[in-house]
């Protein structure tokens, strides 16, 4: 375990004082005054060189709630706990975390004797998503004279998992339209009858008691029975995250890219409280929902899948990558079997020039007849947006925001019917 030791400044003084003496002694000619400046000089370097025993104290970390999102309060409770012989010197803990948290606590534990405990308790506050590390604790040792101090990391870091802000949002108002948008979704219910059971190929990992041994023998090929599963809607969210569509000075790119995070991770948990399998694709990552084939990828449970969500929110990050390639190849193969498909994209600045045919292809890649919203987030208050009007003329429910703007309001705008039939 490492550690950082070093003379206080009484030991400074100490030793500052002891050199003093040797040399007036000997430029006195005083070998009392050596003798005595040697002895002062070595107290500090003695206890510097003896205080080097490890510190046997345990410490535990527990954070509730475990998982917060930006702007809500953590409280984390600190046990010290001291496990060896002896009483300890005098200890000082700290414990660090991130700036974006607020202040670093300090606690004076006093000496320990033999299982002596004390506790600490505070709250942080992160002001940023992600993955912040609480602790490991810093204690400061002195010895009993106060000649020395050493720092010493005990216990571990807790990690502490801060998901983008979420808000309510507006119920999901159905588009009517061909077959494949809402009025008619390509979704199957179940009742879980033998006439719900189809089969397919045997595919390595599959259970062997779901054999379908008639099909087997028809086909000469090992055939599995696939049982159809209650209906459900299917929702797609595309979730852009080039830095080249955040750009602006003084970190406006950096307020929309935050600002789309929170959107997309909103309208994601919005619509699995509505019953919707959802997919969201970032930058050619797919998390969640179901795939063309209907084989689920998430858990069924609306509350498990809403974490799973929450957590890849906490950490994506935008990519110098300037297409939408990967997101678009890793979208293609469920965007035709969803209902419902969501747009969270930054403004491209050379779209005017022509300079990006990944997002017109994007643009035209959506479910037949299916119903298709899209959030353009814009750093600038230019009116004239390239991106938002490619949109519109593609068919889609187009609307743009600014890292000012709310959250709700920008759903309302792609909700509302005049907007979901693609009007300006």
């Amino acid at each position: 375990m490492p550690r950082r030791a070093g003379l206080t400044t009484r030991g400074q003084a100490f030793l500052g004082a002891g050199l003093t003496l040797i040399i007036a002694g000997v430029g006195l000619g005083l070998r009392d005054f050596t003798r005595v400046g040697a002895l002062i000089c070595l107290l500090p370097l003695v206890a510097l060189l003896l205080d080097r025993k490890p510190l046997a104290v345990r410490v535990t970390r527990e954070v509730q709630p475990a998982t917060v999102e930006v702007g809500e309060v953590a409280y984390v409770q600190v046990t010290y706990v001291h496990e060896g012989p002896g009483t300890t010197s005098l200890l000082l803990a700290t414990e660090p975390v991130p700036p974006d948290c607020g202040a670093s606590p300090r606690a004076t534990l006093g000496a320990l004797g033999p299982g002596g405990a004390r506790a600490l308790r505070y709250a942080v506050q992160p002001q940023h998503r992600g993955r912040r590390l609480l602790g490991p604790t810093m204690i400061l040792a002195r010895d009993p004279f106060g000649l020395t101090a050493r720092y010493v990391p005990v216990g571990r870091a807790h990690e502490l998992l801060v998901v983008p802000r979420t808000w309510p949002l507006e119920h999901v108002r159905a588009r009517g339209g061909p077959t494949g948008s809402e009025g008619e979704r390509p979704y199957v219910i179940s009742t879980r009858g033998d006439e719900d059971q189809s089969v397919r190929e045997y595919r390595d990992g599959d259970d062997r008691r779901r054999i379908h041994w008639p099909a087997t023998a028809r086909t000469g090929e090992f055939m599995v029975r696939h049982e159809d599963r209650p209906g459900r809607r299917r929702a797609v969210v595309i979730l852009d995250t080039r830095a080249s569509a955040f750009p602006g000075p003084g970190g406006t790119g950096r307020a929309g890219f935050e600002w789309a995070v929170s959107a997309a991770t909103s309208i994601v948990v919005h619509l699995i409280s509505e019953g919707y399998a959802v997919t969201l694709v970032t930058g050619g990552v797919s998390i969640g929902g179901e795939d063309a084939s209907g084989d689920a990828i998430t858990t069924g449970d609306p509350a498990d899948a809403a974490r799973t969500f929450l957590a890849h929110g906490a950490i994506v990050e935008t990519s110098k990558r300037p297409s939408l390639s990967l997101a678009i190849a890793s979208a293609r193969a469920i965007v035709t079997a969803a209902a419902l498909m969501v747009l969270v994209v930054g403004d491209e600045p050379q779209l005017a020039a022509g300079d990006n045919d990944d997002l017109h292809e994007l643009a035209a890649l959506r479910p037949p007849g299916g119903d298709c919203r899209a959030i353009v987030v814009r750093s600038s208050n230019d009116p004239v947006s390239p991106t938002l009007e490619l949109l519109r003329r593609a068919g889609w429910a187009a609307t743009a925001a600014h890292p000012s703007s709310g959250i709700p309001e920008a759903w309302t705008a792609v909700t509302r019917p005049k907007m979901a039939a693609g009007a300006p």
